[in-house]
């Protein structure tokens, strides 16, 4: 058995209990509309950020499980866009490993909203690994480091803090550590608040054809 709906269109209670005067119809309708749009509207506003905090936890699982589950002699490639991620990415006892994005302006992982973890990649006890063709940047500490690495090579990846320049910048943006074999080329390091290429403690080490600027030295 189907009922009829009536609805008394000469008086719409409201949140703040006044009643509207009797008005045209055109009114009435846009009333109601703006009132069922805040119905799902209003939820939505609410859930947003926590959905924006579970997008980017997410991302970085997916990323950070594809380095924990490379294997020998893989090439792990990222897709072009702009990614947020919330805490450090590492990788550790790995050989022969390619990271690849899809061009240093075009594969973004930004470490803005960064709440665990000292950099923004991490790198070690790693031999032959080879970053290339991305960008790490915003990181809350260095933006990639490696240590122990026997073997790598940074090739046209940027690591920058984006923005005005702060002392509140991470030390180095590319900072291989106790390594060897370092190569590092056609990369752009911008705005450490120490250096932004900083290769220590490690042997037969190459740099060349790189920008570093708005470092606090190099």
């Amino acid at each position: 058995k189907v009922q009829r709906l009536s609805v008394n269109w000469s008086a719409i209670h409201i949140s703040n209990n006044h009643f509207l005067q009797p008005c045209s119809i055109e009114t009435k309708i846009r009333i109601f509309s703006k009132s069922l749009i805040m119905r799902f509207l209003l939820p939505l506003i609410l859930i947003f950020p926590f959905l924006g905090a579970y997008a980017q936890t997410e991302i970085r699982k997916n990323i950070q499980s594809r380095f924990i589950l490379a294997k020998d002699g893989e090439t792990i490639d990222l897709d072009e866009g702009h990614f947020s991620i919330d805490a450090t990415i590492s990788m550790e006892g790995k050989k022969n490993i390619i990271i690849r994005g899809k061009g240093m302006d075009k594969t973004i992982l930004s470490f803005k909203s960064q709440t665990t973890g000292a950099e923004g990649i991490r790198i070690s006890n790693c031999t032959n690994v080879v970053m290339e063709d991305l960008t790490v940047q915003d990181a809350k500490g260095d933006c990639i480091k490696a240590m122990h690495v026997n073997g790598i090579t940074f090739r046209r990846v940027k690591a920058a803090w984006s923005g005005k320049l702060s002392s509140k910048n991470g030390a180095y943006a590319i900072y291989p550590v106790s390594c060897e074999r370092v190569l590092i080329e056609h990369c752009v390091a911008r705005g450490a608040s120490d250096a932004g290429i900083y290769v220590g403690q490690s042997k037969t080490i190459i740099v060349r054809n790189n920008q570093a600027f708005e470092n606090v030295a190099g």
